[in-house]
């Protein structure tokens, strides 16, 4: 069996996994993982954050973007277009969203955007991470794109993941393209992934 088909099996346990989470369960363990965010000193420093909507029994994220919003007044979220090109779009508190083309929620075509060199921490949505920071996404490549200059060795903006504890696994083979997470935040707490990084 390829590594391909192993990852797809994968992608597919989990998020079968996440979706049989009760909407109880999902509310505490996002509410733990707010609280852990709320100590992070790079979340304390940083005035421009990004997070995302969650979709498909990911960690609930309106409790995290509800404390993002009470603390800095802003938040971004991605915008997606057409193109398949990703964004992060300004959104305040009562702010409409609007729906894209695959259904998801975004701010409209009007929000500010902002450049990824000027946001200084990033919450990003995953299905599995390992024990070096790397992370197993969706599949599509969205957020390595966008964040690509960090293989540069760029140190801003701090990636964090956000997940279930249970998404934990033991390895993952990073590809050429792939970024990885300075952190990833779960119910249980911060995990910091040591990396020797340039300015």
């Amino acid at each position: 069996m390829n590594a391909n088909t192993e990852l797809g099996k994968l992608r597919k346990a989990m998020r079968q996994r996440r979706r049989i989470i009760s909407s109880w369960r999902q509310r505490k363990a996002a509410e733990r993982v707010a609280a852990h965010l709320n100590i992070l000193p790079e979340y304390q420093a940083a005035e421009t954050v990004t997070c995302y909507r969650s979709i498909e029994g990911e960690l609930d994220t309106e409790v995290v973007i509800a404390a993002i919003l009470g603390r800095t007044g802003q938040c971004y979220l991605p915008v997606i277009g057409k193109d398949w090109h990703m964004e992060f779009a300004k959104y305040t508190r009562g702010q409409s969203l609007q729906k894209n083309s695959w259904g998801l929620q975004q701010p409209g075509p009007y929000a500010q955007r902002v450049p990824p060199h000027r946001i200084d921490l990033a919450l990003i949505p995953l299905v599995a991470f390992d024990s070096q920071g790397v992370r197993l996404g969706m599949g599509g490549g969205y957020y390595d794109r966008y964040f690509s200059f960090k293989l540069g060795r760029c140190k801003r903006p701090f990636l964090v993941g956000l997940a279930h504890e249970f998404q934990r696994v033991e390895s993952l083979t990073p590809e050429s393209w792939d970024v990885p997470l300075d952190a990833v935040i779960t119910p249980r707490g911060v995990e910091r992934f040591s990396r020797v990084q340039g300015a």
